[in-house]
Parts: structure tokens; C-alpha cells; sequence
């Protein structure tokens, strides 16, 4: 799943989060924090006075019955599996839920693990602990796997060779890095960073003498995010990709290279326009890495960024439709095209509200999130359809990095002081309607975008053309 952290769903909205901290709100705490009336232009909020020493507040749980015989198989234990689990119990489901684990941990936040720079205990990072999901009634089975799925006997059959039943199931199993198939891939000291155990082994063999040469492979926003974290902590860095910019897929080139003086004014190196076709070893443990250009790059340590495949192999026997690239189709109830199997997060092939209800795959754990709580919902059979605005984020170096919508697009226009690292990004599509807007260190005008998006409005680039920034009037209160 990708670095960034957001959506905008029928409750909880970027633009209401625009002055807290949107990065701090995660799960079913997103909707007891939402407005419950209006006084005179204000809005109200109800809660109990112990509720108001935080900006968090955990729903209250429905209780189980012995009488409700049903059962809810979560595959998955990651943001969007978790979410679905809880929202169930605080929507007043009785029966059975039990979350299946690849993991041996308890659904905890992932965002932070490129943030990391020390080794942190799990218990600091999970979401809920032991007693909250034993008091919720909600069953882990850690260190656990789905094998198969079948629809006929809604069985699940797991690799520690039990079986689950289901009245509904819900697949959340997520993504996993991808691995070049390149020679000497299987050195030590060659890392991906996709889940806490990653983060401890790389902290762990970073270690604190500043002596190690660190090569990230890939410069997406993971990549970024890993060098500007560990930068401090190596002898040297290393980011090697093929574009000609940090995030010039993204942002163009010229935000991208404003980016790139960024990270190198930090002491972060840069290969452009190549990759690493082989790693070079000594004991066992990586030592270099030869590049398609015919260089070659110290390495110590190797972190691979290069994307991720989705964990659905498991289906391919069930009869559940999956895409070319694995992703489960689903209709705006998420539910797939065998009834009762629902799926989420980012193997789910969905509707996009913001995009004409265009069915797309979307890896951000806020989606994800929502993704849960809305599979929640059409499972309790209460028919809620997505409105799915996708809204992410990132911190580079203490730099505010949004960005809300999607599609491809075919033209940008750029508001603001670019080598200041200060600006807005309206992108367009062949007819000029703005598809995504992305700012750095201009908040919240992309949240106030997400807004505009979620009431079902949309933006053109004639709306820009005398005040760039009057198109925010448009949004309703």
C-alpha cells in the first residue's frame, strides 16, 4: 500500500480535518469525531466530558449473542480488515468475526514505518490492543493464511490446516513488495519495507556508527519517504530510479527537480534514468550493485521501492472475478461477483466517486479504512453506496506534500513559488476538467478540493483563469 494516508467518505472529510491532524485520525475514531448539529453557524459536537481530553474517540461495541449463529471471516488483518471488524461490532453485529492474519501482530499503523529511525516497540504502533479486541469479541488467528476459498460451502481453508465457515466473507489481504528478478536478489542485507518486521531489520542493521552505504531502488514516494528517513543514519545514500526527477511521474519535472534539491541539500545522492540489473556480494551479504548505465554503487545495505503485487493468488480457483493484475472486481457495495464475499483495500477493483464512478485499484490506507466500513455496512445488508474521493499525504523533510483525486491527465497548471517548495498543482484532463489537485505546503487547499469533489461538483480550467483560488467558494458550508 502506498505511503500516503487518505479518503474522503460519506462522514469524515479532509476539509473538516484541514487544521488538526488529519495523519493522526485512523479507523472508526474518524466518525465519532464528525459534527452532530449546527447552533448559529457552529457546529455541535455531543460527547462525554472524558471523551473531550483527546481527539480520538473508540465507538461504543455491540455485544455478542449465543442466539446469532452468523459469522463474518475477515481475510486480512491490515487498516481496511481492522476497520471492517470494528465497524460491524459498533453497528450492532451479534455473531461471529473472525480476522485472519498473515502477520503475527495486531493491526497496527503502517504509515509510520518509513517514518521510523529507531526500533519501536509493536505495542506503540498497534491500533487496538489484546483487551479491546478481547472485550469486542473479535477472534485474531495470527501467523495465518487463506489457501482457498469456497464459495459453495463458504469455507476458507488456511495454511495451518484448519478451516473457518462464513455467512460473509471479506477479503482485505493487501499488497506485497515487489522483488526484481535480478541476480544476487537474495543477498542479506537486501530489504523492502512493506511491514514492521522490514522496519526492525533494516533499523537494526542501519544500526547508529553512520558507516553503512545505503542504495534505495525505486523513487516513488516509499523511496523518498526511506531516504529521508534513514539518510542521517548511513555512511552515504543512494536513490536509483529510471525517471529524470524525483516524482516526475507525479509532480512533472521541474517539481521534481526542486524535490531533488531538496533531498540533496540533505546529503542524499540521486542515479537517474537506469536501474540495478545485478548485486554483487562478499560473505554472503550484499557489497555493490551494477547499474543498467554500466556503473556500479557501493551498497551495504540495498531497500527495494519498486512497487508491489496483490495478495490474491488464494482466489483463483473460486470462482471470484479478478482483473489481469489479480485485483477482485466489485460493484459500489463492494460486494464481488459471488455473493456474500466482499472485498477492500488494495485489491479491491472499485467504483471512484471522484472519477465518474470509474472502477479503479487505489493502494492508500485511508481508502482502505473506508473501504472496511463500508463493506461493514452492505454486510449488516444496510445498502451504502462508495463515494470514494481518494486524498493522500506525505512529509518530506518536514514539507507537506497533499494530494486529492485521480486519473490521467493531460496538462497541469502550476499556482505558486516553485523552488520555494510552496504550490498548487491543478491537473487536467483532454477536457480541461481539473481531475487532481496537489499542493506542498499550501494547505488545505487540497482538502478544500476533496470537499468539492465529495458534494458531487467539479472544476475546469476556465473556473481558474481570473483568481485560481475562487473555485473555493463554490464548496457548501
Amino acid at each position: 500500500m502506498a505511503p500516503s494516508k487518505g479518503y474522503r467518505g460519506q462522514r469524515a472529510t479532509p476539509r473538516r480535518h484541514a487544521k488538526a491532524s488529519i495523519e493522526s485520525v485512523t479507523g472508526i475514531e474518524i466518525e465519532s469525531l464528525c459534527p452532530r448539529g449546527r447552533s448559529r453557524g457552529q457546529k455541535l459536537v455531543r460527547a462525554k466530558v472524558s471523551d473531550l481530553t483527546t481527539n480520538k474517540r473508540i465507538k461504543d461495541l455491540g455485544l455478542v449473542s449465543p442466539c446469532d449463529s452468523t459469522s463474518v471471516v475477515i481475510i486480512g488483518g491490515g487498516p481496511s480488515g481492522a476497520t471492517c471488524a470494528e465497524t460491524l461490532r459498533s453497528e450492532g453485529y451479534n455473531g461471529r468475526i473472525t480476522v485472519v492474519s498473515k502477520e503475527n501482530y495486531l493491526p497496527y499503523d503502517r504509515i509510520k514505518l518509513s517514518k521510523l529511525t529507531t526500533i519501536t516497540e509493536i505495542e506503540r504502533l498497534q491500533i487496538r490492543n489484546e483487551e479491546y479486541y478481547r472485550n469486542a469479541n473479535i477472534e485474531f488467528m495470527k501467523g495465518v493464511e487463506a489457501t482457498k476459498v469456497e464459495p459453495a460451502t463458504r469455507t476458507v481453508h488456511l495454511s495451518n490446516g484448519s478451516t473457518v465457515k462464513y455467512s460473509s466473507l471479506y477479503l482485505a489481504t493487501g499488497s506485497k513488495a515487489r522483488v526484481p528478478t535480478v541476480p544476487g536478489i537474495d543477498l542479506q542485507n537486501i530489504f523492502t519495507l512493506r511491514d514492521y518486521d522490514d522496519s526492525v531489520n533494516i533499523i537494526a542493521t542501519l544500526g547508529e556508527e553512520k558507516d553503512k552505504n545505503v542504495v534505495v531502488l525505486g523513487m516513488s514516494f516509499i523511496g523518498l519517504e526511506t531516504a529521508a528517513s534513514y539518510v542521517g543514519k548511513a555512511k552515504t545514500l543512494t536513490v536509483v530510479g529510471q525517471d529524470e526527477a524525483p516524482l516526475a511521474k507525479v509532480f512533472g519535472t521541474e517539481i521534481g527537480q526542486s524535490l531533488q534539491n531538496l533531498f540533496m541539500d540533505k546529503g542524499v545522492r540521486f542515479v537517474f534514468g537506469t536501474t540495478i540489473v545485478k548485486c554483487n556480494g562478499e560473505n554472503g551479504a550484499i557489497k555493490s550493485v551494477e547499474l543498467a548505465n554500466g556503473n556500479a554503487l557501493d551498497a551495504d545495505m540495498l531497500i527495494l521501492g519498486v512497487g508491489t503485487t496483490l495478495h490474491t493468488g488464494f482466489l483463483r480457483d473460486s470462482g471470484v472475478a479478478l482483473n489481469e493484475n489479480g485485483a477482485v472486481a466489485v460493484n459500489d457495495k463492494l460486494e464481488s461477483n459471488v455473493r456474500h464475499i466482499f472485498a477492500g483495500g488494495d485489491i479491491a477493483h472499485a467504483p471512484v466517486f471522484a472519477h465518474d464512478n470509474e472502477k479503479m485499484s487505489i493502494g492508500h490506507v485511508g481508502l482502505a479504512q473506508y473501504h472496511g466500513r463500508i463493506a461493514a455496512l452492505n454486510i449488516l445488508k444496510k445498502e451504502v453506496p462508495l463515494r470514494t474521493v481518494p486524498f493522500f499525504w506525505t512529509m518530506l523533510f518536514g514539507k507537506s506534500i497533499r494530494y486529492a483525486g485521480c486519473g490521467r491527465h493531460s496538462s497541469i497548471q502550476v499556482v505558486g513559488d516553485v523552488g520555494e517548495l510552496k504550490f498548487v498543482i491543478f491537473f487536467f484532463n483532454e477536457s480541461d476538467k481539473v481531475i487532481a489537485v496537489a499542493s506542498c505546503q499550501r494547505d488545505p487547499v487540497v482538502a478544500q478540493f476533496a470537499e468539492l469533489l465529495a458534494q458531487g461538483k467539479s472544476l475546469y480550467k476556465k473556473d481558474l483563469k481570473d483568481d485560481p483560488m475562487a473555485w473555493i467558494k463554490m464548496i457548501s458550508p
